[in-house]
């Protein structure tokens, strides 16, 4: 187990430096010094790190009440030229998994984050006048703690600056997603065959979840509605709502595999849809389509969002959008672009991925959410979901 563990570590290590060096060019166009990672719930910290924060020890938080409010909260110290350092909870877990995973090889303990960022600034005399911050979910009073510590320091928040990087995955990130995106087809052929009248739903749920996690889904995410429910909005969490002979059945699937996220969405109906069911449908999936085929480096997302939106328009059922037309995930579920909207001017670069998942609903009446993972090439987008996308009828 310890070798194989090591030798994951040490295929990473090519990725590890890869990241740094794109981030330490955001940092020379930002004349930055020093950039700090702060993420317990975002994926900031594993980007650079491939710690895998967050990890459920949150019910530990009575034991350091003075140290970071969550067991899971952990530091990145990236200076612009040297070795950075990564700085987790006192809890004995959290050194074990960077221990194991972690690409940094300086890993430190502390009940403080601000006063062992100091001392590792200070000890290692770190220039620090223009001090980085990546992660708005910072709190107060470390915030407070790292102006008290530095207080000659000049402090920008960059976030939009590692978020953008991190909007174009590697290779290896790529890969990382496709497993993914496998398994979210297996939760989809999953629900189909299991799903039935009087089935609850989160009976379905939990076989959906069952069958990613034996394949070694690091977490799964599952909403599912049907009948009036699904006509209205996605169901969370998964409730004890019995499923009904012609219900519709509306899916959204996000597994998450060493790190990365995936989403699909696909809908079922048992007996046999009505007439506005079917139109309901079609007019989605003809706007992801359409979506898909205008995605290529050099067009906007605006362009995206205007093409699902025409088709909407053409099948008279514009009034009835009902969200975004999808958004981008890797590390986190939903990022950068976090809107598939008209009003969104990012260019599509080769590498980014992205859900897109146009929804219309008809309250009582009809409802429909149909998306994939894609990812954009030098050619346009390539579909990372390989289950079909029609209208299961069960």
């Amino acid at each position: 187990m310890e070798e194989k563990q090591q030798r994951g570590k040490s295929t990473g290590i090519k990725e590890f430096e890869t990241r740094m060096e794109n981030i330490r060019t955001g940092m020379g166009e930002n004349e930055l010094d020093l950039l700090l990672f702060y993420s317990p719930t975002r994926g900031h910290v594993r980007y650079i790190s491939n710690y895998p924060t967050p990890f459920p020890w949150t019910h530990y938080c009575h034991m350091f009440p003075e140290v970071f409010g969550a067991t899971d909260s952990a530091l990145v110290i990236l200076p612009s030229k040297g070795e950075p350092t990564l700085i987790v909870t006192p809890y004995g877990p959290a050194y074990l998994l960077a221990d194991r995973h972690s690409w940094i090889r300086d890993i430190r303990q502390a009940k403080s984050l601000a006063a062992e960022c100091k001392e590792v600034v200070t000890k290692s005399a770190l220039p620090h006048g223009r001090i980085g911050i990546a992660g708005e979910e910072m709190p107060q009073f470390v915030y407070r703690g790292l102006v008290e510590a530095f207080p000659k320091s000049h402090f920008k928040f960059v976030s939009e600056m590692i978020e953008r990087i991190r909007s174009v995955k590697s290779e290896a990130e790529i890969e990382l997603v496709k497993v993914a995106s496998k398994l979210g087809d297996d939760m989809w052929k999953t629900i189909i065959n299991t799903a039935q009248p009087g089935k609850k739903i989160y009976e379905i749920t939990s076989g959906a979840e069952y069958t990613a996690k034996s394949q070694k889904a690091e977490k799964v995410v599952v909403y599912l509605s049907s009948g009036s429910q699904a006509t209205r909005s996605q169901e969370v969490p998964p409730s004890e709502g019995v499923i009904q002979k012609e219900d519709i059945l509306i899916t959204e699937i996000s597994p998450k595999f060493e790190g990365y996220f995936t989403q699909i969405c696909r809908v079922a109906v048992f007996g046999k849809p009505s007439q506005m069911q079917k139109d309901i449908f079609n007019a989605t999936l003809k706007a992801k389509e359409a979506a898909i085929a205008k995605a290529k480096p050099g067009v906007s997302i605006a362009e995206i969002a205007d093409a699902a939106r025409t088709r909407i328009r053409e099948a008279g059922f514009e009034k009835h959008l009902r969200s975004r037309f999808g958004h981008g995930f890797g590390l986190d579920m939903t990022e950068m672009p976090y809107e598939i909207d008209e009003h969104n001017t990012m260019l599509l670069q080769p590498g980014m991925i992205m859900t897109i998942h146009p929804a219309l609903r008809i309250r009582d009446l009809a409802g429909s959410m149909l998306g994939d993972a894609v990812l954009i090439t030098d050619h346009g987008a390539k579909k990372l979901n390989l289950c079909s996308d029609e209208m299961v009828q069960l």
